[in-house]
């Protein structure tokens, strides 16, 4: 069973980041701190298939499960992410059964799907291979909001992970505020909870910051991302500096 679904199971959100960054040694580091799951970012991070590898590399002496969001709902990207040694793949801007269908046949070998047999890393066999993959599409259009029960239904897709800032804008909200989750994603976040678990799906999101993991927690998603590599460098370094500011406007060094 794929160690996302089996912490759920038991009872557990699964709690997880991004990584955004092109360094396998970044994501070793990464990958040691304790999430259940980290998302190499091939959409709008630095991941790309010259450094997917090398990534993936990284992350493999941790317990943290590697997804990947790939760029597009393309049956060869999601393909190659999972023979590259990704444990599942998120897949974004799905709005319709059709499309589902689309991303869920690619990450499974007949007869569940139509997925090209060739792993290079973590061989199985394609009945295990089936039985361990997730498959998470992105809700993130009014379309697929729309469209939410037959997607949630289609074979093949494990749950579902909704894009808030995507959803948002979808739905009319320009004006975002991007510490916080706009009210509208909210209520469909609530709308695509309520029908995943009617299914025996998986429901995920993102948290714009720590803060907002209570409030989705509370909500009942099963899965979450909490940050990224770049947030957290960024934050660490900007503490440390805060702190040596703070330092030198109490002590003027000038006097004496």
């Amino acid at each position: 069973m794929n160690p996302i679904r089996a912490k759920v199971d038991s009872g557990s959100p699964a709690v997880g980041a991004w990584v955004l960054s092109p360094s396998g040694l970044a994501a070793e580091v990464f990958g040691s701190t304790g999430f259940d799951f980290l998302i190499l970012d091939a959409q709008h991070g630095g991941i790309t298939w010259d450094n997917m590898l090398a990534v993936l590399q990284g992350l493999g002496a941790s317990t943290s499960t590697p997804l990947v969001r790939v760029g597009w709902n393309d049956p060869t990207s999601i393909m190659r992410a999972l023979d590259l040694g990704a444990a599942g793949v998120i897949v974004p801007m799905v709005s319709t059964a059709e499309e589902a269908a689309r991303a869920a046949g690619a990450t499974r070998y007949p007869l569940d799907g139509y997925r090209s047999f060739g792993p290079v890393r973590k061989p199985s066999s394609p009945a295990q291979a089936n039985e361990n993959v997730l498959c998470l599409p992105m809700i993130e259009t009014a379309e697929g909001l729309a469209n939410l029960e037959e997607i949630v239904a289609t074979p093949g897709v494990d749950g579902i992970f909704v894009g808030p800032v995507d959803m948002a804008l979808a739905l009319g909200h320009t004006a975002i505020d991007y510490s916080a989750v706009h009210p509208a994603a909210l209520e469909a976040l609530d709308e695509v909870i309520r029908v995943c678990h009617a299914h025996g799906k998986l429901a995920g999101s993102v948290t714009l910051g720590a803060t907002g993991v209570a409030d989705l927690l509370g909500r009942g998603v099963d899965f979450l991302t909490v940050g990224s590599d770049n947030a957290y460098l960024r934050q660490g370094a900007r503490r440390d500096l805060d702190t040596v500011a703070a330092w030198l406007a109490s002590n003027d060094r000038s006097e004496g």
